[in-house]
């Protein structure tokens, strides 16, 4: 480019997310439990004699945003993954908790202390994100794919900017699993009262009261 070769290279780093030329985000998975561990081991170090509300917000502000930054774009769908980045939260609730026994369940830890799991609430990322797209509200093209009102008995019962969405066609997982493809299949399998919300935090409040990785468990596999 302009007479200097380019190199070529297996991984690069672009707005803090890490790209590699085997299109998935393992490097990136790494690299972001590496970093939230070395943050939670401060933390332990550091706020052990804390309350377990101070522990649970000095968790809530300085560890969980590093592994849900830009996770609506690499929100992973292999289950090692998935188990990899809950891992960390799982060390964070026994941090918040100040209980370490093996025989205790990081579970209802996680329940007492209202946290949802790191999945759930990238799902709800990737959902929220997409209905700000389809009312408009994000620069994302859904034109392609959107399919205008809920229609029965061949009529249009109610228009809105996008109520469901067109099957995008994959053939390879990596775009399988892609926002687009992944986020519009699960879109769809939601309630009309949900989709049909009519702001965003409406909207939101909604995926808060349910549970959005039931309602589209199977919305991949159709």
């Amino acid at each position: 480019m302009g007479g200097v070769p380019l190199q070529s290279t297996d991984s690069h780093t672009y707005l803090g997310v890490n790209i590699n030329n085997k299109l998935n985000w393992n490097q990136h998975i790494n690299k972001t439990t590496t970093k939230a561990n070395k943050t939670l081991g401060l933390l332990r170090r550091n706020f052990y004699h804390c309350s377990t509300a101070v522990k649970s917000i000095a968790y809530k502000t300085l560890v969980r945003p590093q592994l849900e930054y830009c996770g609506t774009i690499w929100d992973p769908y292999h289950q090692v993954s998935i188990d990899r980045i809950e891992a960390v939260q799982n060390r964070a609730a026994r941090f918040a908790t100040g209980n370490y026994s093996r025989e205790s369940s990081v579970t209802s830890m996680k329940k007492d202390l209202e946290w949802a799991t790191l999945e759930e609430r990238r799902l709800r990322a990737r959902l929220i994100l997409l209905y700000k797209a389809t009312n408009q509200s994000a620069a994302i093209d859904l034109s392609k794919f959107s399919i205008k009102g809920e229609t029965s008995h061949h009529r249009v019962t109610r228009q809105t900017s996008a109520t469901s969405f067109k099957k995008i066609p994959t053939q390879k997982d990596c775009y399988k699993y892609s926002f687009l493809p992944r986020t519009t299949a699960q879109w769809n399998s939601l309630p009309p009262s949900i989709r049909h919300s009519p702001t965003t935090e409406s909207f939101k409040r909604q995926l808060q009261a349910c549970n959005p990785l039931e309602l589209t468990r199977r919305a991949l596999l159709r």
